[in-house]
């Protein structure tokens, strides 16, 4: 249990994307944070775990609770191909442009490097 008053004067919270492993906890301190007018960013940390841990990733990204984006291209080649966005034999470059305008409907800044 994190106590309310952790939010006090918070102006953004960044989380690492292995928080995905506990969805729940991550819904809460980001639904917390954006609530007290903090931005959220996310690093995706692997092309793992965007496959291990995609739809707690999209509930986040579609529930409005993320603001900033953080990822590589394998991660977001990664993401396009999961989502259906782009097909595993397109070009490497198309499958991170196919993540990036899905990002881009959700979040404010997606960073892939």
């Amino acid at each position: 249990q994190v106590p309310p008053s952790w939010v006090q004067g918070l102006r953004l919270l960044h989380c690492e994307g292995y928080c995905l492993y506990r969805p729940d906890l991550t819904r809460e301190m980001t639904a917390a944070a954006r609530a007290a007018g903090a931005l959220v960013s996310i690093d995706l940390a692997s092309f793992e775990l965007v496959r291990a841990c995609k739809e707690g990733f999209l509930a986040l990204l579609r529930g409005g609770h993320l603001d900033l984006l953080f990822a590589n291209e394998e991660e977001a080649a990664t993401l396009a191909v999961e989502l259906g966005l782009a097909q595993p034999g397109d070009a490497h470059e198309a499958k991170v442009a196919a993540a990036q305008d899905f990002l881009l409907q959700h979040i404010q800044v997606s960073i892939v490097s």
